[in-house]
């Protein structure tokens, strides 16, 4: 399959309630829970875009994109919205959904 024209999107948000601790940071063997996931599919697209409620350390490549969740506590919704404004064309998103009352 071709991934080129495919985005490949981690989302990264959470409140890790029932982790215990920040799961961004948590370790496995010496390494970082989110940079397995990255390793395996960093070099099969052209961007990898992470969206998280704050800045997270993970494997470094010029193809990751790091972005904040488009409203913290919305849960994985935040981070689809927040997707959606970036990466669709639709900056007004937003707007849109805080005018109907959803955020």
């Amino acid at each position: 399959m071709d991934h080129n024209n495919i985005l490949a999107v981690v989302l990264a948000g959470g409140k890790s309630k029932r982790f215990g601790d920040d799961k961004t940071q948590a370790q496995l063997g010496g390494k970082i829970l989110i940079d397995y996931i990255l390793s395996e599919i960093v070099n099969k697209f052209n961007e990898v875009l992470i969206v998280a409620n704050d800045p997270i350390k993970h494997l470094p490549s010029d193809k990751i994109v790091t972005i904040e969740d488009f409203k913290k506590n919305l849960g994985p919704l935040g981070g689809i919205l927040r997707l959606l404004g970036t990466h669709v064309g639709t900056l007004h998103v937003g707007k849109n959904i805080t005018q109907n009352g959803i955020a």
